[in-house]
């Protein structure tokens, strides 16, 4: 928490808030879901998300708040040092026996929950996913960090995945390449980082989207080529 008596504090609009929080992030472009993520991991309160320019700040007793001389960098240092202190806190408390041998990596992986899922109920079971390849040495195959190789979290891609850029070696590409990519694909809350560290017990090694907003789990490949199949017809339907 920054004291912030005796000093006078600038207005964040929500324009700027969004500024700094994709300068943050290290990309365009972000859903505002994950917004709330944003709220949470640098222990501010999580409020509703103003649909217009009006000040975002509140009566928070707990906040980093920016003074009139505050630079962006200066606020991001103080998000850093808050991000540290919760992989430090998940890092003390982490399961034993996984896969996960540097708090970097730990980070690593908690991005990778972060874009995969929004719901915090299913971050343990997509975490115990991976923890579980990572295990077994199966390529992770996730989405997310394909993506992140192409776009380098500069831009949104805006559409689905090419077979060609599937097959493309890129460090980031989990379907070549087996392991954690070399760096976090985004930045994850709290939640996030807790699950890369606690994962669900479970036999899982695939999920594919539901249809609800949520992903159908599969201790193996048959089930989830059912459940794959049940996601094909929704989307066709839905199209």
């Amino acid at each position: 928490t920054i004291n912030a008596e005796n000093q006078t504090l600038a207005s964040i609009t929500y324009q700027n808030f969004f500024k700094l929080y994709k300068k943050i992030a290290g990309c365009t472009g972000t859903a505002l879901t994950e917004s709330e993520e944003f709220f949470e991991i640098y222990n501010l309160p999580v409020v509703s998300i103003p649909t217009n320019k009006q000040m975002i700040r509140k009566d928070w007793n707990d906040q980093i708040f920016r003074t009139s001389k505050e630079k962006d960098e200066a606020i991001i240092k103080k998000m850093q040092e808050r991000q540290a202190f919760i992989l430090n806190e998940a890092w003390n408390a982490r399961q034993p026996n996984l896969p996960i041998n540097t708090k970097q990596e730990a980070l690593i992986l908690a991005s990778i929950i972060e874009k995969e899922t929004s719901l915090k109920t299913e971050r343990g079971k997509v975490s115990s996913v991976f923890v579980n390849r990572l295990l077994r040495e199966i390529a992770l195959q996730t989405d997310a960090s394909v993506v992140y190789g192409i776009t380098r979290g500069k831009k949104v891609l805006g559409r689905g995945l090419r077979r060609s850029e599937l097959k493309k070696d890129t460090p980031w590409n989990t379907y070549v390449n087996k392991g954690l990519p070399p760096s976090p694909i985004g930045n994850p809350g709290k939640a996030s980082i807790h699950a890369a560290l606690n994962p669900d017990i479970t036999n899982y090694l695939y999920f594919v989207a539901d249809g609800s907003g949520g992903h159908a789990f599969a201790e193996n490949l048959r089930e989830h080529n059912i459940n794959v199949a049940k996601w094909r017809k929704i989307e066709k339907t839905d199209n």
